[in-house]
């Protein structure tokens, strides 16, 4: 009589306790990381948005005359340092109340000569409460920061 060997296939319990081993390894440095990103993509969204707003106040210097000495959109009087209290969208929120989100600090720097141009320092800060007792703020949890040039001759 002859034997018949049989050949068993499959993976042996070592094996698959090695492969599940490995898998919940990988899974937790995936799920490690995963905070990580949320805070770099919120990041992302709060410079853009603020990058936005920065570009729409300098446009509305840019735009405002020289006979002119307060702009039309967010009413900023060209030469006073002002602070503006700015909602999501970048529009003003005049009471500075829980709506707003942002923080624009505007310093200008007036030319010594008469045919100099008007410097412009822009800091916006989110969130907007952070830090109410100093000007410029310091304390926050992003910021940013862009400087121009006025021709206001």
């Amino acid at each position: 009589m002859k034997r018949i060997l049989q050949c068993r296939q499959g993976f042996s319990l070592v094996e698959v306790t090695l492969a599940l081993g490995i898998a919940a390894f990988s899974l937790l440095a995936i799920f490690g990381l995963l905070p990580v990103g949320v805070k770099s993509h919120r990041n992302a969204i709060e410079q853009t948005a603020a990058a936005g707003i920065a570009t729409g106040i300098f446009a509305d210097l840019r735009a405002t005359p020289n006979a002119d000495s307060m702009t039309a959109h967010y009413k900023i009087t060209i030469p006073d340092s002002t602070r503006l209290y700015l909602r999501e969208d970048g529009s003003l929120d005049p009471a500075g109340g829980a709506a707003a989100r942002y923080l624009a600090t505007i310093t200008f720097t007036v030319p010594s000569q008469p045919k100099g141009a008007t410097l412009v320092h822009l800091l916006i800060t989110w969130p907007a409460a952070a830090d109410l007792e100093n000007n410029p703020p310091k304390k926050f949890s992003g910021s940013f920061e862009a400087v121009s040039a006025l021709d206001r001759n």
